[in-house]
């Protein structure tokens, strides 16, 4: 299945969405436009070819205190440490198993790295909400940051421009 990613705006039907995490759906529905319209969180969604939403996430700026950061990543990082986090991600059941989580994964990717190129930050964050979660997102290049509760994972920017090496404007 090929995906139209956009921001979320006010005519996307949301109503039918349905990721089977009740706490997900309700937040797309509630919560993303609003988060959107008051500069708290950018959501994308990705649309079908008959524009129904298949899946979503949000980005918004964060920071982190430079000496939570793992040893390895510490070196040069400024005090507290620029980030993006990667929120909410959702992939529609009747979309699921079609890898659109790595496809919404890749262009969360490419936008923090043209987010980076315009105001600066160092990494991208994810709270893995699951277990199994973790394990999802270390075949991307996270890793799990030890001693920050709720779980939090990160990939350097610097990282991504080497996955997505295009990407540097």
């Amino acid at each position: 299945m090929t995906l139209r990613i956009v921001p979320i705006a006010a005519d996307h039907d949301l109503s039918g969405f349905d990721c089977g995490d009740l706490r997900r759906n309700h937040w797309l529905k509630t919560h993303a436009l609003a988060n959107r319209m008051a500069d708290y969180s950018a959501t994308y969604v990705g649309l079908s070819p008959d524009n129904a939403v298949a899946g979503f996430y949000s980005l918004s700026a964060a920071s982190i205190a430079r000496q939570m950061l793992p040893r390895s990543l510490r070196h040069g990082a400024p005090e507290p440490a620029p980030m993006i986090i990667l929120g909410q991600l959702a992939v529609a059941l009747a979309a699921q198993g079609k890898r659109l989580g790595d496809t919404l994964i890749a262009d969360a990717f490419k936008r923090t790295i043209q987010t980076a190129d315009i105001v600066g930050c160092g990494f991208l964050g994810v709270h893995p909400a699951e277990p199994w979660l973790v394990r999802y997102d270390e075949q991307f290049g996270f890793k799990l940051v030890a001693g920050i509760t709720p779980a939090l994972m990160l990939i350097s920017i610097r990282r991504l421009r080497q996955i997505l090496p295009a990407s540097r404007s």
